[in-house]
């Protein structure tokens, strides 16, 4: 109710309770079991009074959760308005004593069809009722929400994974705890980084002094070719861990194609199952190499982190992928390593234009539109806010055809199966 009202304060929302008094005056333990029996039954309580839902465009739903979603008399108002959201911006939020958002995202997608169901924000109940500040969280997720809706990809394990991230490949172990603080004030919440990068320590510094509860992050981190082999592997992930200041990491990903690279995947598959990792993958594993790794490990890679952007666009790898059940994510997507002209392209600023975007809005908008998750990365403020500024327009699907038309080097500017290439990697760091 607190958050309901402040809600009400902010956006000039009008509210409605949804409250039955079937249960008004029992006790707490043969309330329980009444409702649990009920439940059982599919017997849901009613409530007084009803809402047109017509005159609404967006509407919050929100409630405490109870037995990992919302009260039962909740899904009562569901079943009466099951037709009434189409087409509506839907926004479930959750107060709770641990359990998060729990199942109510999920629940309020099956109970309106058609309706446009965002991810949602959820706030300790103990937190709202005792500590104002946490009002301010309020805050920042009704912006996130109206202003960017975050778009995700499911990994094959069932993972959400966000669709936009921050990357901090090249970033000074000085400069990036600055930055990963800034891209998270943005809103970013998946950060990129790797041990090869030195820099795992400034993510795990300016995560802990965000504010921000863990599980509303997802931190990405590679084993790099030095630490490969299972031994040398899990003791790299824990230190890792140690250096991100986390007692999990969302996605472990497998930096390069070289080395003992079995040996490694067998100590991120321990770590996976010990709950160290919530998912496994790999990097810049091309498709001949990928799909022998593949085809042979136990745990297949959820994830390929390639080279791919506008002009890059790793289709050939794609039924590989799919063989799989392999998401992209994407490093360089707005160029670099050989790859120039996509922020000034012409056709992408002719296409931002109807849209009032600009030509990298475009160009990573592409690709989270193909399920390709994007980790752009800028050291200014201002950039990082305008390349996270895409998930308020939809490229329609002839300006997806244009751009589909850009592609020059389908497999990247780097030849990872280049002898002296592998070999400069290995030499140095294996």
């Amino acid at each position: 109710k607190i958050v309901a009202d402040y809600i009400t304060e902010v956006t000039g929302a009008e509210q409605f309770e949804i409250v039955t008094h079937k249960y008004d005056g029992m006790a707490y333990t043969p309330l329980i079991k009444l409702a649990k029996e009920e439940a059982k039954n599919g017997e849901l309580p009613e409530y007084e009074g009803d809402i047109d839902l017509n005159k609404y465009d967006t509407m919050f739903i929100g409630g405490p959760v109870w037995w990992g979603t919302y009260p039962q008399v909740m899904f009562t108002f569901f079943k009466k308005h099951v037709n009434d959201l189409k087409g509506k911006t839907v926004i479930p939020f959750t107060t709770h004593e641990g359990s998060g958002l729990a199942n109510c995202v999920e629940d309020v997608k099956d109970a309106f069809p058609g309706a446009d169901v965002t991810k949602g924000f959820s706030i300790y109940g103990h937190e709202v009722r005792t500590e104002k500040k946490k009002v301010e969280e309020v805050v920042e997720w009704f912006r996130i929400l109206t202003t960017n809706n975050m778009e995700y990809i499911k990994l094959y394990n069932g993972v959400q994974m966000p669709t936009l991230g921050y990357g901090v490949f090249m970033v000074s172990p000085d400069e990036c705890e600055r930055c990963v603080s800034d891209a998270l004030s943005v809103g970013y919440r998946l950060i990129d980084t790797a041990q090869a990068y030195q820099n795992e320590e400034g993510v795990g510094n300016a995560w802990r002094k965000s504010g921000l509860k863990r599980e509303d992050l997802f931190l990405v981190t590679k084993v790099w070719i030095s630490n490969n082999g299972e031994e040398k592997a899990a003791k790299s992930i824990d230190e890792s861990l140690r250096k991100l200041q986390t007692e999990y990491i969302d996605l472990l990903l497998i930096h390069q194609a070289y080395g003992d690279v079995f040996g490694t995947w067998r100590a991120m598959e321990k770590a996976y199952r010990a709950g160290k990792v919530r998912a496994i993958g790999v990097s810049n594993f091309q498709a001949g190499r990928f799909f022998d790794f593949a085809h042979y490990v136990e745990v297949k890679p959820m994830v390929n982190q390639l080279q791919c952007n506008t002009l890059i666009q790793q289709t050939g790898i794609e039924p590989i992928h799919a063989e799989f059940g392999t998401k992209v994510m994407a490093w360089g997507p707005l160029g670099g390593q050989g790859v120039d002209g996509i922020v000034k392209s012409e056709a992408l600023t002719a296409i931002g234009a109807k849209y009032g975007k600009s030509a990298a809005q475009v160009a990573l908008r592409w690709l989270t539109q193909r399920g390709i998750v994007a980790i752009p990365k800028s050291s200014h403020k201002e950039r990082m806010a305008q390349n996270f500024d895409i998930f308020n327009f939809t490229l329609s699907d002839a300006d997806m055809a244009q751009i589909a038309q850009m592609n020059q080097h389908d497999t990247g500017t780097i030849n990872f199966g280049d002898p002296q290439f592998v070999k400069y990697l290995i030499s140095n760091y294996g």
